[in-house]
């Protein structure tokens, strides 16, 4: 069997939240022996797969949860980290991610217990930065947006 021959650089790449290293590996193919590149994040290197940001009402389905908020906590616990505010000094102000639903802002954390499971057709996080681009610097997503979209029957 062929020996493959990979060797690693690093590169860094800059997205909405800062710089994410990456890393370009270039590896000679043991079929053709042709040499190939792939950029991989540090979780590809690592063997852990990414979680999407995004829930689709399926797998939303799948939780055996009542409410939507108890099944994305299952599923996504990542969305309910709360952020400390940098105008608090004390770090006491943890600030939670904002909640939108059908693109209108509907309040904190809490307000997911008014959103029906049955309703949800995706529920999405977005970043602080995407959530600004998204509904303006008047925008409460200082920790980011829970994004929901429902299929109107609420």
């Amino acid at each position: 069997m062929p020996m493959v021959r990979c060797t690693m650089r690093l590169v860094m790449t800059m997205c909405l939240g800062g710089a994410t290293a990456t890393a370009c590996a270039t590896f000679r193919s043991s079929n053709t022996g042709e040499l190939r590149e792939r950029l991989m994040s540090s979780s590809d290197r690592h063997g852990a797969a990414r979680r999407s940001d995004v829930v689709t009402a399926t797998e939303l389905g799948s939780v055996p949860a009542a409410s939507t908020i108890e099944s994305l906590r299952r599923l996504r616990p990542e969305f309910f980290r709360p952020v400390q505010s940098a105008l608090d000094p004390r770090g006491a102000g943890a600030i939670n991610p904002a909640v939108y639903v059908d693109e209108v802002y509907n309040g904190g954390l809490e307000s997911l217990e008014t959103v029906p499971k049955r309703a949800v057709l995706e529920v999405r996080f977005l970043r602080p930065m995407q959530a600004v681009e998204r509904w303006g610097p008047s925008c409460p997503c200082v920790a980011g947006v829970i994004q929901v979209v429902t299929r109107k029957e609420r």
